[in-house]
């Protein structure tokens, strides 16, 4: 659907605490900074056991207004609400990273654009032109994948997407002709555009040095949104640490602040944009087991703001003008079940 593309932009900041596309770097940086108030530090680590088996729920509702004007004023809001339950299956763990299969066994949604109701629910059969139209849902739902995830939270490298893939052609009734350059492309696109965003947010990106209360650190990346380059960044601080019943937890408030660069004016076929400098904002927390090396719970809120003014001339040489603003807030939820 269309505003999966603004979840994208935000993902690492909500895995790590969220559609324009967001590309990601290998500029991403993970600093930490000590602890200041006492000695008493730890490494946060994922704790991978062979054949272990988890289950995730993430749920994100993202609000979006937007408004259109030009001889007269048209404005649109728009609510999309989604639910996702992820089962995990510990293949294999090793010194550099953990192999696991993953399994989207529900997505539910629901959106409602000025008042019209869409909803899609993974559990029902769909006709093929409701298949097309949720072409993300019903490719992956029920197929599972493999994912290379490091001990800090990384996720290296998207395997076993053949499935997937075929089911996408499947679906858009394009026969399974593609050479081996379009597949690896088209691989590619899956795994940058929508396996990582979404399991990314399981597995939030972790200090690789020591940390404790009062502890901060921060995570880097780059993105692009329109005709900029965003430079995201992500601050994360260790607000407590609780002890119960022997079991350490880390709870971690973050952060989200950008700088931008770029072209604020273009010009193609006689058409003038001017984008207004883009808004990027976030906050949020979440609960790591530090005992046992997992995720139990997070939650964090994202905003976008976005302005663009368009210039052109019609067929009698008169000079149109019309100027769209889009707001954004995506709050996200994540729980251990």
């Amino acid at each position: 659907m269309k505003h999966l593309a603004l979840f994208i932009l935000l993902f690492i900041f909500l895995s790590g605490c969220g559609k324009t596309e967001k590309k990601q770097t290998a500029e991403e940086q993970n600093n930490a900074i000590p602890a200041t108030k006492n000695d008493t530090t730890y490494a946060l680590r994922y704790k991978f056991k062979k054949g272990e088996k988890f289950k995730y729920k993430i749920k994100s509702l993202t609000d979006n207004s937007q408004e259109l004007q030009t001889d007269t004023l048209m404005q649109t809001h728009m609510t999309q609400d989604v639910e996702y339950i992820l089962n995990f299956y510990v293949k294999n763990v090793d010194t550099n990273a953990s192999t696991i299969k993953v399994k989207i066994v529900k997505i539910k949604t629901k959106a409602n654009v000025n008042g019209q109701e869409l909803k899609y629910d993974s559990k029902y059969i769909y006709s093929t032109r409701e298949r097309k139209q949720f072409l993300e849902y019903e490719s992956m739902k029920n197929t599972p994948f493999v994912v290379k995830v490091d001990s800090i939270g990384k996720v290296l490298e998207v395997t076993d997407l053949k499935q997937i893939m075929k089911n996408v052609l499947e679906i858009q009734g394009i026969p399974d002709t593609l050479s081996k350059k379009s597949k690896k492309i088209m691989k590619d696109n899956l795994s940058n555009a929508a396996i990582i965003p979404l399991v990314q947010q399981i597995f939030k990106t972790l200090p690789e040095k020591r940390v404790g209360k009062d502890s901060t650190w921060q995570y880097t990346y780059k993105s692009t949104l329109a005709t900029f380059q965003i430079d995201n960044l992500a601050t994360y601080r260790i607000s407590n640490i609780k002890n119960e019943k022997g079991i350490k937890t880390a709870e971690v408030n973050s952060t989200l602040t950008a700088t931008w660069q770029g072209q604020s004016d273009v010009t193609e076929k006689g058409v003038h944009y001017n984008f207004a400098p883009p808004e990027i904002s976030g906050s949020g927390n979440f609960s790591f087991d530090i005992s046992n090396g997992f995720l139990k719970n997070s939650k964090s809120t994202s905003r976008v703001t976005m302005i663009v003014t368009v210039e052109s001339k019609n067929a009698a040489g008169q000079l149109k003008k019309a100027t769209r603003k889009d707001f954004s807030v995506t709050s996200n939820s994540i729980e251990r079940l």
